[in-house]
């Protein structure tokens, strides 16, 4: 992989970063989240993972599990790299 492939690829992980923590936050009621944290911890239950998972299928055309959320461990910084993943391969495609 060159350099530039290495820029771009963290530079559109930041964005995705930077527009899920505004997901999080505006679902949540919350401002502060961190890499660590998980989204029951902070409050969040099965209808509000189902707003955010709409949020993120809006954004990014990914197909994210509601239930994904709910699972005990899942970080915020797990589903950035879940949908940072998930939608390099929908935009290489």
């Amino acid at each position: 992989m060159n350099e530039k492939t290495r820029t771009e690829e963290d530079s559109e992980r930041d964005k995705v970063e930077r527009q899920l923590r505004t997901i999080w936050s505006d679902v949540l009621g919350i401002d502060d989240i961190r890499p660590e944290d998980c989204f029951v911890e902070l409050g969040g239950d099965s209808l509000v993972a189902s707003m955010c998972a709409e949020r993120i299928r809006a954004a990014w055309d990914v197909d994210l599990a509601t239930g994904l959320l709910l699972e005990e461990g899942f970080s915020f910084r797990d589903l950035v790299d879940r949908v940072a993943r998930s939608s390099a391969k929908v935009s290489h495609s």
